[in-house]
């Protein structure tokens, strides 16, 4: 009688386990795929801004692909609160292993919470931005206010991603479910590919405006500690968290694939638009075009990532240090990273960089020697982070 009982109990639970895994998953992939048009969007936006100029708020198509996408992933977010918390308190299969409590109000697993939070950062940040350039002008790079605010929510929002696919992937491990485990990995690969596209963003005005840095008065090249500081601590995390073979090699080649896409699509998009809106270049030379040149950083990565994968199996194999794990990479993003701003393409470029803003002394091979020291240091302490990061996607079942 007993047996007779629990059977259909089981099957109950297995089924709901199964609409929850799913519901989950579906989340996923559509956060995803808001995040792979928000980076198309924010390349296409850049490039037209940089190029051309400013448009109106809205009704401009990058600025509608920027804006549905985030619509997209709040709805997401939205929905996926509304029904965790009614199936948390309606006794379902979400609970305190699986989910956490937020403001006491609602529950939703972790990855969700910090995409909320990142999309209500980018909903705030938008109008705001809007209206700084209103009062100084649409010239300023990524260090001004509400792009930093623009930026810090993209990458909360790409974070959040990357929780929910590894907790779900957690979870398949548990269970014992290869092909759901499969599915979860390639999610958080993906996902990582973004962090390191927006990281990698963050690193461009190291060849251009900040070419330098002084620090105690010792004046360094910017651009390789801003590659080594960026992108280490992402490769550690998922060649430490996604149990995968060659894991941060994978995510390399997709951010890789993610670059070719935009130099492929960007430039003919915004003379499409310029055409037909009958606006003018700002300079021949900021015509967009397709350049293999522009793909140059992303394969530096793509040759880090693979030097994190083989010194991440050498120190499982021999020895626990992280820090090797971050200053190998680092050590060929310096290399590598050092001759893009004295590359000719770079310099060709910056006699018509629009007027107003700012710029460090230019960099020279003085400055690439004098960033060794900080590139490996700043790739030791992303590397520590990463193999941080990397053992909470391991471990985190919410």
């Amino acid at each position: 009688m007993a047996t007779t009982l629990a059977s259909p109990f089981r099957l109950r639970n297995a089924a709901a386990r199964v609409r929850e895994r799913r519901l989950r998953e579906a989340a996923g992939l559509l956060l995803n795929y808001a995040g792979i048009q928000v980076v198309l969007g924010v390349a296409w936006d850049s490039t037209w801004h940089y190029s051309v100029g400013r448009d109106t708020f809205l009704y401009v198509p990058s600025h509608m692909l920027l804006y549905t996408a985030t619509a997209l992933a709040g709805l997401v977010c939205l929905t996926l609160l509304l029904a965790e918390t009614l199936r948390y308190r309606g006794g379902g299969e979400v609970h305190e292993g699986n989910s956490m409590a937020i403001l006491g109000l609602v529950r939703a697993p972790i990855g969700i919470a910090l995409s909320s939070f990142g999309v209500f950062t980018i909903f705030i940040a938008a109008p705001l931005d809007n209206y700084w350039h209103t009062l100084y002008g649409a010239f300023l790079h990524v260090s001004s206010p509400f792009h930093m605010m623009d930026v810090i929510g993209g990458a909360i929002f790409f974070l959040g991603s990357l929780y929910l696919w590894g907790a779900l992937a957690v979870d398949a491990s548990q269970r014992g479910d290869p092909l759901a485990a499969r599915r979860a990995q390639w999610g958080e690969m993906i996902a990582a590919a973004l962090v390191l596209r927006l990281m990698m963003a963050l690193s461009n005005p190291g060849l251009s405006v900040f070419q330098t840095l002084s620090v105690g008065g010792l004046r360094f090249m910017a651009y390789p500690v801003l590659l080594a500081m960026l992108n280490t601590w992402m490769l550690v995390a998922v060649a430490e968290g996604v149990r995968r073979p060659y894991a941060a090699t994978i995510v390399a080649m997709m951010l890789l694939l993610f670059e070719f896409v935009i130099q492929v699509f960007v430039p003919g998009a915004v003379r499409v638009q310029a055409a037909f809106e009958g606006r003018e270049f700002l300079s021949p030379m900021l015509i967009p075009h397709f350049s293999l040149q522009r793909l140059a950083p992303q394969a530096l990565v793509l040759i880090a990532a693979v030097f994190v994968d083989m010194l991440h199996r050498r120190r499982c194999a021999e020895t626990r240090s992280p820090v090797l794990t971050g200053v190998g990479p680092a050590l060929v993003l310096w290399a590598g990273g050092s001759v893009c701003p004295l590359s000719g393409h770079v310099r060709s470029l910056l006699p018509y960089l629009p007027a107003g803003i700012g710029m460090a002394p230019l960099a020279d091979a003085s400055h690439a020697i004098l960033a060794l020291l900080p590139a490996l240091g700043a790739g030791a302490a992303s590397g520590l982070l990463g193999y941080g990061l990397g053992q909470v996607l391991r471990l985190n079942p919410r």
